[in-house]
């Protein structure tokens, strides 16, 4: 038996998307860091912009599955004190949208100078950060609040203090 076939299905459609969305934020975080040399500024602000759009569609996908199959409200009807987590993470999702919005606005609009570039690079490593940081909050409610290891890679558990 694969290490798959041992995840609730919740987990695994829930990973299978974590990984995606990971896959696309290391390598835009890796486009930042290493661009191709060949290509001039407005080239990697092209490609680095539609790396973002596709990221933000994805993510944008995510949040309304999230909404829409009730995952994160099954998880507190099982665990009520979860709840205020799971607020917490709703409230984020417009948040991290609308930072991609400006992020992808201002590469198009900005005249794109070696510093310019690191600038959006710094600022696409916070909100790569702060997503991360979200979807392992992610992980740990759907964990606790199905009383199940669901596959789902995550630091630490909630605890009531966290709560």
């Amino acid at each position: 038996m694969s290490h798959d076939e041992h995840i609730h299905p919740i987990g695994a459609h829930i990973q299978r998307q974590h990984h995606e969305l990971q896959r696309l934020v290391r390598g835009i975080g890796h486009f930042f860091m290493h661009p191709p040399v060949d290509a001039s500024l407005d080239d990697r602000s092209t490609q680095v912009c539609e790396m973002l759009a596709q990221l933000r569609h994805n993510l944008a996908d995510h949040f309304s599955q999230e909404d829409d199959c009730g995952f994160m409200e099954e998880a507190v009807a099982r665990l009520p004190r979860l709840g205020s987590c799971v607020l917490m993470l709703e409230k984020q999702h417009p948040e991290f949208l609308s930072e991609l919005d400006h992020l992808i606005l201002s590469v198009k609009a900005e005249q794109m100078t070696a510093e310019a570039w690191g600038r959006r690079a710094d600022e696409f490593a916070r909100f790569a950060q702060a997503l991360f940081e979200h979807e392992d909050i992610e992980n740990q409610i759907l964990q606790e609040g199905f009383n199940d290891d669901l596959g789902l890679e995550c630091d630490k558990p909630l605890t009531k203090d966290e709560t």
